[in-house]
This record gives C-alpha cells, sequence and structure tokens, in this order.
C-alpha cells in the first residue's frame, strides 16, 4: 500500500503525482554511442568496453609496387654528384633511425593517449539552467543503505558509496540505486512510463519516509540495452526538477559505455551529476 495511500486499479494518489519522474532508454540514446560497444560479462561484474582495432602508424616496410624499384642513388664520380649522394644517404638514416630506434621508445605513451582518448564519452550531459540551494536537512534523513543489488554486480560498497555520498553532501538529497533487469517480472525493455513510474514510486514508498531523497533504477534487461529512471521526492524536486533529473540521467548514459568497473560507474555518475546541478 506504502504511505503514499495509492488507490485501487491504474490510479495514481497525490502524493506520487506531485513527484518528479524522468526516464531514459538506451535504445533512444544508441545514436549517440554509434561507434561503440559495451556488454557485462556473464557474472555482470563489470563493464567491458570494446575498442576498434589499433594499427599502428609506423609502418617500417614500403612496398611500391615494382620489384625493380630502386632506394639508392647512382653515385657519379663528380664532386657534386658525391655530396648529395652523402647527403641524401644521411637523411634517410635519420629518418630510419627515428623510425626504428625512437619511435618504439614513445609507442607506449602515444598508445595511452589514444587508450585516454576512447575512455572519454561523447555524449552530452544536459546545462545547469539555474542555482540550486542545498536542500535543508530537516527535509532528507539519512538511511543507513544506499542501493539494492539484484544483479551482483557491486562488489565494493564503499567505492559506489563515495560518489554518491558526495551527491548528498552537495545537494542535501541522499540518493539511492535499485539495479536490477526486471520490472514486475518483465524482462522486455517495452516499459511504458506510467509502469516505470508506478514501479518507482512503489521502490520510494518501500525505502524512505520522508520526500527529501531520490531513487535511481537502473534495469538493464538485455546485455548493453538499459532503462533509467528517477523518481525525486515533493521536497527533492526542489532541486531536481525537470532539468536536474536530465542532469543525473545524462550522468549515467555518459559514463555507460566507459571501461569503469560497476560501481565506479555509478560512483563517478552521481559525483558528476551533483558538481553540475550545484556548480561546484
Amino acid at each position: 500500500m506504502g504511505r503514499g495511500g495509492r488507490g485501487g486499479g491504474s490510479s495514481r494518489s497525490s502524493s506520487h503525482s506531485s513527484r518528479g519522474f524522468s526516464s531514459h532508454s538506451s535504445r533512444s540514446r544508441s545514436s549517440s554511442h554509434s561507434s561503440h560497444s559495451s556488454y557485462h560479462s556473464s557474472s555482470g561484474s563489470y563493464h567491458s568496453y570494446h575498442r576498434p582495432s589499433h594499427y599502428s602508424s609506423y609502418d617500417r616496410g614500403y612496398n611500391s609496387g615494382y620489384s625493380n624499384y630502386r632506394t639508392t642513388p647512382v653515385i657519379r664520380k663528380n664532386f657534386m654528384s658525391g655530396f648529395l649522394a652523402k647527403s641524401i644517404g644521411l637523411a634517410l638514416s635519420m629518418i630510419i633511425f627515428v623510425v626504428i630506434v625512437i619511435t618504439p621508445l614513445h609507442a607506449d605513451k602515444l598508445f595511452d593517449k589514444k587508450k585516454n582518448n576512447y575512455n572519454t564519452s561523447s555524449y552530452s550531459v544536459s546545462n545547469n539552467t539555474r542555482r540550486r540551494a542545498k536542500l535543508s536537512p530537516d527535509k532528507c534523513h539519512e538511511i543507513n543503505s544506499y542501493y539494492t543489488d539484484e544483479l551482483d554486480w557491486i562488489h565494493n560498497s564503499t567505492k559506489l558509496e563515495r560518489g554518491m555520498k558526495t551527491f548528498y553532501q552537495k545537494t542535501g538529497i541522499q540518493p539511492y540505486l535499485y539495479i536490477c533487469d526486471n520490472i514486475d517480472g518483465d524482462r522486455s525493455g517495452n516499459y511504458t512510463l506510467d509502469k516505470q513510474e508506478d514501479f518507482g514510486n512503489d521502490l520510494y514508498d518501500k525505502y524512505f519516509e520522508d520526500e527529501g531523497h531520490v531513487i535511481l533504477v537502473f534495469c538493464e534487461y538485455r546485455d548493453s540495452e538499459y532503462v533509467c529512471f528517477t523518481v525525486a521526492g515533493r521536497d527533492a524536486k526542489t532541486i531536481l526538477d525537470d532539468d536536474g533529473r536530465e542532469i543525473l540521467l545524462d550522468s549515467i548514459d555518459d559514463l555507460y559505455y566507459s571501461d569503469l568497473e560497476d560501481e565506479e560507474f555509478f560512483s563517478k555518475a552521481f559525483e558528476n551529476a551533483a558538481k553540475k546541478l550545484m556548480g561546484q
């Protein structure tokens, strides 16, 4: 039943309708990540990140397509020709030295730079449109738990909660993460917004006694396909308005295709969202 006093059938109580609800789906966002592929391993312990194959740009061999191609200049007996030939030979030697000796010494650094670029998502997080003041402490009473994990993704709660506690400290809103692969037993992914909102509100009623929290449901119903939605309490909604909830959901989308472990992925998303929301 819940403290909101939900009525029968599909009707919503005034408590639920006055909360803030927002949802994102990976299917509607897939065009933003057309060059990426991501999935959870069968154990679900971490996000895998697939990068395109890297090909070395330092080709030590050259095939001109002609078997009789000559690389050595003809040396004539006059002084100018000999000087020119020596100059060309020296230049070729220097080029070969750079390619064969110098380049491998810095290859790791070059690759790391490329790798770091691939770790950066191209997804754009919504801009913060207004100044927000931290929620009054009397509006949100901290509970001991910060998450429910039905899929056994989280193996280090400290890592996960670090970013979530940063979110709480900066916004005054304690977040709660609910990880699952179905909504009321449905793994189809064809969830209406009403179904998502009702599910989120029922969870909110289950875990909280005030209206100063936000619950984020992350439902990955199949590999790399997910729906993510939030329900913010009436008081929390003063900060997590429509734009604020978009920032939180965008922060999840932004890091989903990164190679962060699950705990760090969610933790960093909450931390980034808090900084964006509060302008810090």
